[in-house]
C-alpha cells in the first residue's frame, strides 16, 4: 500500500526496532493481533492492566529491564 503511512507508538517503535512480530506478541501474551496492533498504532489506546502484563512479561525475553511505564 503505497502512500499510507501510520504513525506508531513507543509500543510500535519498540516492536519494529527488536524486529517483534506482532502476531507472535499476540500469541504469547495470549491477546489477539488486532488489540496488539492498535496499540502499536493508536497512540490513545491504552491496555488494562492485565493485559499490559502479559504483553511485558514475554518481551522481558527480549529486555529484562523492560518497564510498564515505557510505553504507556
Amino acid at each position: 500500500m503505497f502512500g499510507l503511512t501510520t504513525t506508531k507508538t513507543k509500543f510500535g517503535r519498540y516492536l519494529d526496532k527488536h524486529d517483534i512480530k506482532q502476531s507472535w506478541l499476540a500469541s504469547k501474551a495470549k491477546v489477539s493481533q488486532g488489540y496488539i496492533s492498535k496499540l502499536a498504532n493508536d497512540k490513545e489506546k491504552l491496555p488494562s492492566i492485565q493485559v499490559a502484563r502479559r504483553i511485558i512479561k514475554v518481551l522481558k525475553q527480549y529486555d529484562p529491564n523492560i518497564d510498564f511505564n515505557r510505553f504507556w
